[in-house]
């Protein structure tokens, strides 16, 4: 369901699925979603690196209906070209189990500081159910379309960010590669 205005479904469906594959073109090279030093299996091959991460999160305003701990795990597959695709675990404001599957990219800033970068994900999250699958502003069924901005610090094996989850809370990660 969509929050404010009404519109068609197909109408709706054809603008997320629009503006998603806008985000992976800006961000992919012309030959594909993953560049040509990210060759081999597509899914994973001896140069990336595995990253894991653990976060809390808290929303910018208090809610009685929040419950359970806000805690979130996730596996991410980063590629050479820092492009990268992973799957967060976590439980939502509203206590249910949810599920966050994405595709990103790694922006370094050596300009500002040598360990600086940017991140962007768009996904898909499931696991709003019943009440609370109006929360998020678009929604099919117990799907939405999600996309997270992060800045954060790195070094060889460990990161930590500050991401945006929308307009009403903020996530602190930290994550450790486990392979080079």
């Amino acid at each position: 369901m969509i929050s404010g205005r009404a519109r068609s479904p197909r109408r709706t469906i054809i603008r997320c699925a629009l503006r998603l594959l806008l985000l992976i073109h800006l961000s992919a090279p012309v030959s594909g979603v993953f560049a040509a030093e990210d060759s081999g299996n597509f899914f994973f091959s001896e140069k990336d690196r595995i990253y894991f991460q653990l976060a809390t999160y808290a929303h910018f305003s208090s809610s009685d209906e929040h419950q359970g701990p806000a805690l979130y795990f996730g596996a991410e597959v980063q590629k050479p070209s820092q492009r990268l695709y992973g799957l967060g675990l976590f439980n939502n404001s509203f206590g249910q189990f949810s599920q966050y599957l994405y595709l990103g990219k790694q922006y370094n800033l050596p300009r500002v500081h040598q360990n600086l970068h940017f991140k962007l994900t768009a996904g898909i999250v499931h696991g709003y159910k019943e009440e609370h699958r109006d929360d998020l502003p678009i929604t099919f069924g117990d799907f939405a379309p999600f996309i997270t901005p992060s800045i954060g610090l790195h070094d060889d094996h460990w990161s930590a960010d500050l991401v945006l989850l929308g307009i009403r809370a903020v996530m602190v990660n930290i994550g450790f590669v486990i392979s080079d």
